[in-house]
């Protein structure tokens, strides 16, 4: 250890320690730091509204479309041959149907895909695209499902929705 007078260790500012016979200075240094604070939460809001929506008319309708701003509503259509005596046959057929989506959060919505929940027999609604979409605060996109019908598709209702994770 080196050695240090007693004046030294004054004008250190703080006394370091003990200056033992021979000059021999210890010094017990204690560093104290007081933290504290309050933690907390800046909450982002994710949501979204429907902005538009959108049908083809092709072997099957689907321009009956409505759209409120939280829901849509669609309303397929496909033709049927009406024969006297017989049943009804069904005409299979198939349309598109173009939704825009506008996020009116805060944060980022991701992997915006459609996810039915009650059709008709005979009808399929799916979403023939990546469902890989991100939608940033301020911006829409659209999504796009594809409509089907098949030769046993009978009259129902369509129920659904559109899924976005944050």
């Amino acid at each position: 250890m080196k050695k240090i007078s007693r004046r030294t260790a004054v004008l250190v500012g703080v006394p370091l320690g003990f200056l033992l016979a021979g000059g021999i200075a210890f010094a017990i240094v204690v560093l104290t730091t007081v933290i504290s604070g309050t933690t907390g939460f800046i909450d982002s809001t994710a949501s979204a509204r429907v902005a538009s929506a959108t049908g083809t008319k092709s072997s099957a309708d689907c321009s009956n479309i409505t759209a409120d701003g939280s829901s849509v509503t669609i309303n397929p259509l496909v033709s049927r041959t009406l024969v006297e005596g017989k049943t009804p046959e069904v005409l299979p057929g198939n349309c598109t149907v173009t939704i825009r989506l506008e996020n009116t959060g805060q944060v980022a919505l991701t992997s915006s895909r459609w996810v039915s929940e009650k059709t008709p027999a005979g009808w399929s609604i799916t979403q023939p695209f990546s469902s890989a979409v991100t939608i940033y605060p301020g911006q829409s996109a659209s999504i796009q499902l594809s409509v089907t019908a098949d030769s046993t598709a009978a009259a129902g209702t369509i129920a659904g929705r559109i899924v976005s994770a944050t």
